[in-house]
């Protein structure tokens, strides 16, 4: 995979062995892909095919109750949509590493999922051989992107993540709740309420609630 580059050589113990597997989950909306991946995974001896989903929120569902070491994920299901799936993720504090997979490459999509915790980043169109190595090395540790697009985020002003807490009150804020409403349905004090919000909108250099709460969406950090 010469285009990519790699934080971190993965190696045989960490990446998993024969006692130790790599424990996957496929998540695709074309079942035809579903298959694909599964076959192409099946021929590993350190993957451990867990379970396929067609829509994020069965994924999400999978992932609470079961361990997963790993989540492959299409980024442009719906209606939750990969990067919003990331963001879920990361707001039910769940610590599995995510690669995601596209039909085409769109840098701001690509800065997106990096910002929500994804750890690669690749076409569909990708040979089969090198799937699996990126699956191996992302479980090691790695991080699977084109080199000039990871060169260019690492330059950017990275943004901070959301709490889950955070998440909670501005998915609250965003259905029209006031601070004094969220603080009730939270059981937070409305001083609690108004300070999370203050750091809410420092993280998504948002100059209000209602721009937080836009900005947010379009990010897929919550729904609509």
């Amino acid at each position: 995979m010469a285009s990519l580059l790699k934080h971190e050589t993965p190696s045989l113990t960490a990446a998993g062995s024969l006692l130790n597997k790599t424990r996957l989950l496929v998540v695709d909306p074309q079942p035809v892909v579903c298959e694909g991946l599964r076959s192409i995974v099946l021929r590993s001896p350190l993957i451990d095919l867990v379970g396929t989903c067609w829509t994020g929120e069965a994924a999400l569902r999978f992932v609470i109750r079961t361990r997963v070491d790993l989540v492959i994920v299409d980024s442009r299901m719906s209606p939750m949509s990969g990067l919003e799936f990331l963001w879920q993720l990361h707001r039910n504090c769940i610590a599995c590493k995510t690669l995601v997979l596209t039909s085409s490459v769109v840098e701001e999509e690509m800065f997106a999922c990096i910002e929500a915790g994804a750890a690669g980043y690749l076409c569909k169109n990708t040979a089969p051989a090198e799937i699996v190595e990126a699956i191996l090395a992302v479980a090691a540790g790695s991080r699977i992107f084109p080199t000039s697009i990871l060169t260019q985020f690492e330059t950017r002003k990275p943004r901070r993540f959301l709490t889950a807490r955070e998440l909670e009150v501005l998915n609250l804020v965003s259905k029209g709740l006031s601070i004094k409403e969220v603080g009730q349905v939270l059981g937070l004090s409305q001083f609690t309420v108004r300070n999370q919000m203050k750091r809410i909108c420092t993280k998504l250099d948002a100059s209000d609630r209602t721009e937080a709460a836009t900005t947010a969406m379009e990010r897929g950090m919550i729904r609509q």
